[in-house]
């Protein structure tokens, strides 16, 4: 098979700025949702880093749809581009790229960044230490909290296990081809077939480790979702495969039924969500269903949510976000540090709004705008640099 095209797409990019953007919301948002909880004495325990008395119950809902696809929806967006790039620059060449754009922005993000977002945190939860004897607390003993940056680091492992295998894959070229172009021509049995592998990955170790578990890969600050790590390289492998004849066709070409019904598969997306988040307990309350019984009912539709949002949100932005649009091209531009630097602004804005008395919708919409206001100033002033702009 023929390296595939080069070209971008700019309604993938305008996806991929969407999501970062949703990114920044998700976590404004947990400071505010009615299971928001800390875990006294330790401040990077609890559902989130700073938590209001101030909450909202439809900030749940939304903190919950934004949870169900966003961050699979970003590993297969990435692993879309991963295919034409190993083409392009070889197994060395793209693996030395991968570890200069993915991981030293981690490393320093790791060292700088995040200590000064959970600064908040620590504060919040009553620490006394000014902020480099705090620092050299959370480099040293509290095992480097990576923060939204474990997305990067998880990228890069993934980038790296393709690029290593990827003598197999040119082997495997002629099935990879064929399997692409089936997604285009019958979305819906692809869609199955996603379904199929994206269970086979997740309910295994949802099994065994619960819905929320964390744990580090040896050490800070690798840290990751134990019941969603081999969901997350599903979805990146299945981007790969996808991405595999191009960026203009199979499920990617406008043509795609998928795509010319976009419509359809966000309503759909949508019903499939909205009967996750109530059906299960409301059949628990009602007694009509045991809680265990009720929990797996609850994770399948989850799987199916997350397939039917994943799948709609590209649908959706491949059928209309098509013209080029200034603003657009520039948050795409910079979703890459917005994502490195956000947590700082969300944080800080969150414990500086703690004694404002506020409703937590009001609380929300400052912490989000204003903290993606601040990141794309810093994000585009950090792009000004020449090493930086080469880098990112």
């Amino acid at each position: 098979m023929s390296a595939p095209p080069a070209s971008r797409s700019s309604a993938l990019d305008y996806l991929r700025a969407t999501l970062t953007v949703m990114v920044v919301g998700h976590h404004s948002s947990l400071a505010y949702t009615t299971f928001a909880a800390t875990e006294p004495g330790n401040y990077l325990g609890g559902t989130a880093p700073i938590v209001d008395t101030a909450r909202w119950v439809f900030l749940d809902h939304a903190e919950n749809f934004n949870d169900v696809f966003f961050m699979s929806a970003m590993f297969f967006i990435s692993g879309v581009f991963t295919w034409g790039s190993l083409h392009r620059r070889g197994p060395i060449s793209f693996a030395r790229e991968r570890l200069l754009r993915l991981g030293l922005p981690f490393f320093f993000g790791v060292i700088f960044v995040m200590p000064i977002a959970y600064y908040a945190a620590y504060l919040f939860s009553g620490g006394p230490l000014p902020y480099l004897a705090y620092w050299r607390r959370n480099l040293f003993d509290d095992g480097m909290s990576p923060g939204p940056l474990w997305f990067i680091w998880v990228l890069l492992l993934f980038n790296l296990a393709v690029a290593i295998c990827f003598p197999l894959w040119r082997w495997l070229d002629g099935p990879i081809e064929r399997l692409a172009k089936f997604g285009g021509l019958h979305p819906l049995r692809f869609a199955a077939a996603i379904l199929i592998v994206c269970a086979a990955a997740y309910f295994p170790l949802l099994a065994r480790y619960g819905p929320s578990a964390w744990t580090a890969f040896f050490t800070g600050p690798f840290y990751f979702q134990q019941s969603r790590f081999a969901l997350y390289f599903a979805w990146f492998v299945i981007g790969c495969v996808t991405g595999a004849n191009g960026l203009q066709r199979g499920l990617l070409a406008s043509s795609c039924a998928m795509v010319q019904h976009a419509g359809r598969w966000l309503i759909a997306a949508l019903a499939i969500f909205v009967f996750m988040e109530f059906i299960p307990r409301a059949l628990f309350d009602a007694r009509i269903l045991a809680q265990a019984t009720a929990l797996v009912f609850y994770a399948m539709l989850w799987l199916f949510s997350c397939v039917a949002s994943t799948l709609a949100f590209f649908a959706i932005f491949l059928r209309y976000a098509t013209k080029p649009n200034a603003i657009m091209d520039s948050l795409a531009r910079n979703a890459y540090l917005i994502y490195i630097v956000h947590y700082v602004f969300v944080l800080w804005i969150q414990y500086a709004l703690l004694p404002v008395p506020l409703l937590a919708g009001i609380k929300f919409i400052i912490t989000f705008v204003g903290a993606l206001v601040l990141s794309y100033i810093m994000a585009a002033s950090l792009l000004r640099v020449r090493i930086l702009r080469a880098v990112l």
